[in-house]
């Protein structure tokens, strides 16, 4: 298992009684550790679009922050991600 997972994902997600972020920082966090995740499974961009279609432009803006991610690709590529780390 990875050092990161779909623990670190809910904690993300669920910002509990913390004061909820600006969008910019909430993606910028979340795209961080997409990247880690991407990172640790050793897989490449390639891959990563055969098995999700998310292609690697996108991959990219999500892991900086730059894109909102659609909750169906978070759950798509989190599961790959998990399932290869």
């Amino acid at each position: 298992m990875s050092n990161h997972d779909i623990i670190d994902v809910y904690d993300i997600l669920t910002v509990g009684t913390e004061t909820i972020p600006p969008k910019e920082i909430y993606y910028a966090k979340l795209g961080k550790l997409i990247c880690a995740m991407h990172n640790e499974a050793n897989v490449t961009l390639q891959q990563i679009q055969r098995a999700t279609g998310i292609t690697p432009d996108v991959l990219q803006d999500y892991e900086l922050g730059r894109r909102e991610i659609p909750v169906y690709d978070l759950l798509v590529l989190m599961s790959y991600l998990e399932n290869r780390g």
